[in-house]
């Protein structure tokens, strides 16, 4: 499995929201300069974030976006889903019932689902509010001078 940049992008622009975060709506402009996106491309993953009610936008000359709520309520899993679809390794795990014929005899399933396991309890047990807490404390880091 690989994560496009739709979805990696879609992360990376939740983060910059919250990251940037004065309460004031933030220009879809700003954003790509940051993140180094197209204004193109970002406009069609903002669309589906805020299709979602992850972002709220505003029109006009104070208008742009911003994160709908607290980072903390966002999971990287949530939003690779949402750009993304199943992050199943394989089709036979996407739905509750294993409808393969091969279920009962397949010597591999259970690698499947263990690789399905760990995949969610990763991308489940990471917020945004955990990534911008790392990269601020990582920026802080930096600007450390003796």
């Amino acid at each position: 499995m690989k994560i496009s940049t739709k979805g990696r992008y879609a992360v990376r622009v939740m983060l910059d929201l919250a990251v940037h975060n004065t309460g004031e709506y933030i220009k879809v402009k700003q954003i790509a300069q940051r993140q180094e996106i197209s204004e193109k491309y970002l406009e069609q993953i903002i669309s589906v974030l805020n299709k979602a009610g992850y972002v709220k936008s505003a029109r006009g000359a104070q208008g742009g976006y911003k994160m709908s709520g607290d980072p903390a309520e966002y999971t990287v899993g949530m939003i690779l889903r949402l750009t993304e679809g199943s992050l199943c390794p394989v089709a036979c795990l996407e739905t509750k019932v294993n409808e393969c014929d091969r279920c009962d005899t397949c010597e591999t399933l259970d690698v499947w689902k263990q690789l399905n396991e760990a995949i969610n309890k990763v991308v489940d047990s990471v917020t945004i509010a955990d990534l911008a807490e790392r990269q601020m404390s990582r920026e802080e880091s930096m600007n450390y001078y003796i």
